[in-house]
């Protein structure tokens, strides 16, 4: 599951993303027929699998009500493909 959010064929440059950028560039996307979510609630589950996370604890990150650690953060970023620094800027 996590390959098919990451590895689409119009899959985004995340490594110039940040993860809020990433996030909203999923946010406008529809389910596909008969699939039970969206491509934004697949990562936030993807990245809480990752993680070892509640996927509630991932949308607080993405809503900035809580930050998650440096280990989820690196969790995060070899998931997506990226880098800590660029998924989170405010961090380095």
């Amino acid at each position: 599951m996590t390959e098919q959010i990451v590895n689409k064929k119009k899959r985004l440059k995340t490594e110039k993303l940040t993860f809020v950028e990433y996030c909203d560039s999923l946010k406008d996307k529809q389910k596909e027929p008969f699939e039970e979510h969206t491509p934004l609630d697949k990562l936030f589950n993807a990245i809480a699998d990752a993680t070892g996370k509640h996927p509630g604890s991932v949308r607080r990150w993405y809503y900035g009500t809580a930050k998650p650690g440096k280990l989820e953060m690196q969790a995060m970023a070899t998931l997506l493909k990226s880098d800590v620094a660029t998924l989170f800027p405010c961090e380095s």
